[in-house]
């Protein structure tokens, strides 16, 4: 008796710890993942929304470009303070961060240059920052960027690999505690 009690109890402590794993990896390894990825994704409009810019002659569409990166640029900002929330108790992570930090001090004075000066109408000064300065900004950018995701994506196999172990645990001591029960009801009803 005092055995099934003490197998259930490893039962029952190992399952508490999937449920911390699984709340860990849907509450802050995905959401992690989300954000930089959508980060991603809007500089990579904004740096559209610019080539737009300078592709356009139409100065009403020209001035939506602009106004369409500035919302993004808004987005960007809000979706950065959520990132360092969600990365606040990772050290390794921050320090990563910091570089896409860093990246980004550099790209985002740039971007706004060139959708100046091809809102300014000045088309070809636009075009080399773009070509000689912004998207070489914009490569570095991203590499930063994605060698946090890379690293949020190592973790999370990770603590998915560590789910899984403790899930394959739990069965493992399931069926022992069942063949336990069964051979104790098997000696008792024999006795």
């Amino acid at each position: 008796g005092v055995m099934i009690i003490a197998m259930v109890a490893v039962v029952l402590l190992q399952v508490s710890g999937m449920t911390a794993s699984a709340s860990e990896i849907a509450n802050l390894r995905i959401p992690r993942m989300v954000v930089g990825g959508a980060i991603k994704e809007d500089v990579q409009t904004i740096a559209s929304n610019v080539r737009n810019m300078i592709l356009m002659s139409d100065s009403m569409r020209i001035m939506a470009e602009g106004e369409q990166i500035k919302k993004l640029q808004t987005r960007i900002d809000g979706r950065y303070g959520e990132l360092e929330k969600l990365l606040a108790n990772d050290s390794a992570a921050l320090a990563a961060l910091q570089t896409v930090q860093a990246a980004r001090k550099v790209f985002e004075p740039l971007q706004r240059e060139t959708a100046e000066l091809a809102g300014g109408g000045q088309i070809f000064e636009a075009k080399d920052i773009l070509i000689d300065k912004m998207h070489p900004a914009q490569l570095q950018y991203f590499a930063a960027m994605d060698a946090l995701l890379l690293q949020q994506q190592q973790q999370l196999t990770e603590a998915t690999a560590a789910n899984e172990r403790a899930a394959t645990a739990v069965r493992g001591m399931l069926l022992a505690t069942t063949l336990v029960v069964l051979a104790v009801g098997a000696v008792l009803a024999w006795w």
